[in-house]
C-alpha cells in the first residue's frame, strides 16, 4: 500500500483528500506501468497488486463501501520458480 500511496503523491495528488471512488481503470493501468517502469521481479509486481485487491476487498466486503474492486482485472505476471540455491556462505554474507 505505500508503493501506491507514493504513486498517488508523485503524481501531484494530496493523499489525505484522495478519494477511493477516483481509483479506475485508467489510475490502475497508469500503476501498474509505474511498476513495471520500477524494474522489479515479477513475484513482486503481483505482491502490490494482491495487496491492493486484498485491500480493496477489505473495504468492499468488511467496511460496506459501495466501490468496484478494479484490481480485479489487472493480470498478474508469470511467477516461474527457479531450480537456483542459495549458499549458506552466500546467504550469511
Amino acid at each position: 500500500l505505500k508503493e501506491f500511496k507514493s504513486f498517488i503523491v508523485n503524481g501531484g495528488a494530496d493523499f489525505h483528500t484522495y478519494k477511493l471512488s477516483s481509483i479506475n481503470d485508467y489510475v490502475v493501468g497508469k500503476y501498474s506501468a509505474y511498476l513495471e517502469n520500477k524494474d522489479i521481479s515479477n513475484y513482486t509486481f503481483n505482491g502490490h497488486i494482491k495487496a491492493m485487491r486484498i485491500f480493496f476487498n477489505y473495504l468492499i466486503k468488511k467496511k460496506g463501501y459501495k466501490i468496484k474492486n478494479v484490481w480485479k482485472e489487472v493480470k498478474l505476471k508469470s511467477e516461474k520458480s527457479t531450480n537456483v540455491s542459495i549458499s549458506p556462505k552466500d546467504f550469511y554474507d
